[in-house]
């Protein structure tokens, strides 16, 4: 709950906007004016993580296929399902320097997935504490930091005119 709280209330990093949602109509309001759309209009779409099996063992070594596809997007917004004790998305989007990607998996226990993979091209601007650093050895501006999203709760938002 503290880290929600921490995310939730700290300052978006130069080029970010972000927002955290409480409810699902809050959300499309941010998804909605992220992309400039006025009242109710449908101008966008999103994508998660699909699995095709149903063995519910997500948690399992998995090596990525062939068929990593790069999805040119002039915008996104992420969202991710915070720990609390309620619904509270994180959703938040960059200016520039990011990547979106759809890859496919297979684990070690026979599951395919499909999920979605958004790269930040250019760090330099992030805290050097932050735990991507940690977990991947480097520090700020030294290269691109990419993040799946793990499951149904974590998604992309598009514009509809986007070919996924």
């Amino acid at each position: 709950m503290e880290f929600t709280l921490q995310m939730c209330e700290s300052n978006p990093i130069k080029g970010e906007t972000k927002m955290c949602a409480t409810s699902f109509d809050s959300m499309l309001e941010f998804v909605r004016g992220m992309f400039g759309l006025d009242g109710l209009g449908h101008g966008f779409t999103h994508l998660t993580t699909t699995f095709y099996n149903d063995s519910n063992t997500m948690y399992q070594n998995y090596t990525v296929l062939e068929d990593l596809r790069e999805i040119p997007t002039p915008k996104m917004v992420a969202c991710h399902l915070m720990e609390f004790p309620y619904a509270v998305y994180g959703c938040h989007s960059m200016a520039k320097d990011r990547k979106l990607f759809k890859v496919s998996l297979s684990g070690h226990m026979g599951d395919r997935v499909e999920t979605i993979v958004v790269c930040h091209m250019d760090t330099s601007l992030w805290d050097s504490d932050h735990p991507s650093f940690k977990a991947l050895g480097f520090g700020p501006g030294m290269g691109p930091v990419c993040h799946f999203f793990p499951d149904h709760t974590n998604f992309v938002w598009l514009p509809s005119s986007v070919q996924v």
